[in-house]
């Protein structure tokens, strides 16, 4: 039978390659602070002798703050992602093992060929399930289960079961769509931060080296 070669591995629950980016794209968030830190510093060093100091200072002190808020925002919104991430996988592993231990009391009750195996098989046919896919599966054995419940008194404990793992998995799947969406917002949000950074930046450096000289600059 099909639902004999199902196992935990067979579900694919998140894409890791996205997640390495979001390591990186953290990584140059703090460069990017230490880069604003370091401007900082020398706007505040050569207070006294740059005339566009205090403006400059005002600004960048403020961007600064705005670079680190929205720093936090994604690495929160990366942790809660990846958290909803671990709850849905903990609901995909209980539903595929509850469907398993189902499959196998049906085939010792009624049989290996049983149409009631059949009914309930896997649409994959036993290769790798994405969540809202697992899901559809398990909410249609467990419907068509309840309408054989008569003749299948001894799984009664097992069809309730399902049907929390179902709406658990259901609830993961909502709550892990929600963060992934947050997370997308907060990094295109930190890239712009860091766009407008960059660009003001520049600027600056631009008037810090006519005024102190590019090596004053760097040195500092």
């Amino acid at each position: 039978m099909t639902y004999l070669a199902l196992s935990p591995e067979d579900i694919l629950v998140a894409d890791d390659q996205e997640t390495l980016e979001e390591s990186s794209s953290n990584s140059h968030s703090a460069d990017v602070l230490d880069n604003s830190e370091h401007l900082i510093a020398i706007l505040e060093h050569h207070r006294a002798d740059l005339p566009f100091a205090d403006r400059e200072l005002s600004r960048y002190q403020k961007m600064h703050h705005d670079l680190a808020a929205h720093r936090h925002n994604s690495e929160e919104a990366l942790s809660q992602w990846q958290e909803a991430l671990r709850e849905r996988w903990k609901c995909e592993i209980a539903g595929l093992r509850l469907y398993m231990q189902i499959c196998h009391q049906l085939a010792e009750h009624f049989g290996a060929e049983s149409p009631h195996l059949q009914v309930i098989a896997m649409s994959n046919h036993g290769g790798a399930a994405t969540a809202p896919h697992l899901l559809a599966d398990l909410r249609r054995a467990y419907l068509s289960l309840t309408i054989s419940r008569a003749c299948m008194v001894f799984l009664a404990d097992q069809i309730e079961h399902l049907n929390e793992i179902c709406n658990a998995l259901e609830a993961a799947i909502d709550s892990t769509h929600y963060w992934e969406e947050q997370r997308r917002s907060a990094v295109v949000s930190q890239r712009l931060c860091h766009d407008a950074y960059q660009r003001a930046c520049s600027h600056t450096h631009h008037l810090l080296a006519q005024h102190l000289g590019e090596q004053a600059v760097t040195s500092h």
